[in-house]
């Protein structure tokens, strides 16, 4: 899926073993680590295009071609936010396919590709509308399997209500769930829409 590269390494040595015909072995893209697993840089098929498209010299050094504006993200921060994280990068940079995770020191961890994340249910963000007697315990339920969820309702005392772990319908655990949820600040509630996030 990726390589781990030498940034000293020539353009041509690069290229034989990024495109290795013996091992049957094509990669989506290569990462240049520091001694410290640090991310010094990438290089994709793209960045490897555009390169070759000038016509350069290939005994010239990696260091010089690698991609320095990559996106990045740290690991434990692969959450709801993911989608607008990107967002905000793309408007930088036309179009990410890999993202490169990272640890808590900011070094390599892993590379996932954003095709995998786009469908996943759990890096989007989910707002119920209307928390009734179908949109609440819905609501309340999702609570349990996502980090954050937002809630709407237009009347904002049943919104102060339920900030209050005070519900006014009856379901069996529903109370409990709403104090949990409440209490792991996992619920966005408003009666606004405008403010919901």
């Amino acid at each position: 899926k990726y390589l781990i590269i030498d940034k000293e390494i020539s353009l041509k040595e690069f290229i034989s073993l990024f495109e290795n015909p013996i091992n049957k072995k094509s990669y989506k893209i290569a990462v240049a680590l520091s001694k410290k697993n640090k991310v010094e840089g990438i290089f994709s098929r793209g960045d490897l295009r555009r390169t070759l498209i000038k016509k350069i010299n290939l005994n010239q050094p990696l260091k010089k071609f690698l991609n320095k504006n990559f996106f990045s993200i740290k690991a434990n921060n692969i959450d709801t936010s993911l989608y607008s994280n990107i967002k905000r990068f793309t408007k930088k940079k036309t179009n990410i396919n890999e993202i490169i995770i990272l640890d808590q020191k900011n070094k390599f961890k892993n590379i996932l590709e954003l095709k995998d994340l786009i469908h996943n249910l759990k890096y989007r963000k989910i707002c119920i509308l209307g928390l009734g007697y179908i949109g609440l315990p819905l609501l309340l339920f999702l609570s349990t399997k996502f980090k954050s969820i937002n809630g709407f309702d237009n009347k904002k005392e049943k919104i102060n209500n339920l900030k209050k772990n005070k519900i006014n319908i009856y379901e069996k655990g529903l109370e409990k769930l709403l104090s949990n949820s409440l209490s792991q600040k996992k619920l966005l509630l408003s009666y606004n829409l405008t403010k919901v996030k």
